[in-house]
């Protein structure tokens, strides 16, 4: 089973490439493997979202959230958003 930070980077970084908004049930039907984290992904989410490296906003209907990487999210890592896109594509 992967560490909490190698969760936190995996999905990250999937947020990052994916674009646009995700909820965590979205993210466990997209990656099988994530399956493992269990309530873990949530977590990861939420504190992606207190560090302020994602947003986090309602989702329609208002039952849970969505979570995405934008130009005003800060570094993961010590990274910058600019720096970590040029290091993946």
């Amino acid at each position: 089973m992967s560490t909490a930070v190698d969760r936190t980077r995996q999905v990250w970084l999937h947020l990052l490439r994916a674009g646009g908004w995700w909820s965590v049930t979205e993210l466990l039907a997209q990656e099988r493997a994530w399956r493992e984290f269990g309530t873990h992904l949530g977590n990861t989410m939420r504190n992606l979202h207190k560090s302020g490296c994602c947003e986090r906003r309602l989702a329609e209907g208002g039952l849970h959230y969505e979570y995405c990487v934008t130009p005003r999210c800060t570094v993961l890592q010590g990274m910058t958003l600019l720096e970590l896109m040029e290091t993946i594509h």
